[in-house]
């Protein structure tokens, strides 16, 4: 279900420019933050345990722009009005980044040429709703043309859109590392170990898809997954967000964390995740992670 990658989303959204130590998942933890930190700053937490759903956490622009495509797939018409329309009305538009901010303010029609995984992100949706591979890859990139014009930003979703695609139908996860590789031309054969030191907040695809990956490839359930690509640090709701959707698709999640899901994203946010998985209610197995 797309809610899996909204509680990766939530999940990391409290250590968004973080620094992580550690030499494995197992022993990171949080060591700083790049930029104004959190008004609970979180330094000393653990990838291991820290609360997925704590106080302080909430959706992002992921969340919001997933849903915009939900809308789309829902009910069809140009993306770009369904983007437009939940920015306009988000309640924290200083979420969003700059580039698609400046964009979804204006009325035009060109991409804002992002190398960004903005559209990466929000593209979990359109593996429930597409009946083929094909037709995935190509809902995903016409999406992604929406706001980005480059190649990255385009692989970037359409790499998204074919692995969540491929977990839904139960494949392993080195097997959707292989294809996406030689798709994609990612390396996927770099560890999550090897990232960690040094690694500084970067919202470009080529540097956070693959550790989405990685994470998804390393793990066994959701929450390894989601916690594994949180002690990478940087950006982390978005990395989270994609492996969440990579692992939930996989593995499933649990009712509790559904739960967590709905509550954090309300009344007015929630009905049309639940219209979408309606919808489209593929088979999943049910988690316990």
């Amino acid at each position: 279900m797309s809610r899996a990658a909204i509680a990766g989303d939530i999940a990391g959204s409290r250590f968004e420019w973080s620094m992580w130590d550690g030499a494995t998942v197992a022993s990171a933890a949080c060591a700083g933050f790049e930029a104004d930190a959190p008004a609970t700053a979180a330094l000393g937490e653990r990838a291991a345990s820290f609360d997925l759903f704590h106080a302080d956490t909430h959706p992002t622009d992921d969340s919001v722009l997933m849903l915009a495509v939900m809308d789309w797939l829902l009910e069809g018409g140009d993306p770009r009005a369904h983007l437009r329309r939940r920015f306009r009305s988000a309640p924290k538009p200083e979420l969003f980044g700059r580039f698609f901010r400046a964009w979804a303010e204006a009325d035009g029609d060109i991409p804002c040429g992002s190398v960004g995984n903005g559209a990466a992100m929000r593209m979990a949706p359109v593996a429930y709703a597409a009946p083929t591979a094909d037709e995935a890859l190509a809902l995903a990139r016409e999406n992604a043309l929406a706001t980005h014009a480059t190649a990255e930003g385009i692989a970037g979703a359409q790499a998204m859109a074919l692995g969540v695609f491929r977990a839904l139908a139960g494949e392993a996860p080195d097997a959707i590392g292989r294809e996406i590789s030689a798709r994609f031309g990612y390396d996927l054969e770099r560890p999550l170990d090897s990232w960690r030191p040094g690694y500084r907040f970067t919202s470009a695809c080529p540097l956070t898809v693959p550790i989405a990956f990685r994470a998804f490839m390393e793990s066994s359930s959701h929450e390894q997954a989601v916690r594994a690509a949180v002690s990478i640090g940087g950006d982390t709701d978005t990395i989270a967000c994609m492996a969440g959707a990579l692992a939930g698709a996989r593995w499933g999640f649990s009712a509790d964390a559904g739960a967590q899901v709905a509550a954090k994203l309300g009344p007015v946010l929630m009905p049309t995740v639940d219209a979408f998985e309606k919808r489209h209610p593929k088979s999943l197995p049910t988690g316990n992670g």
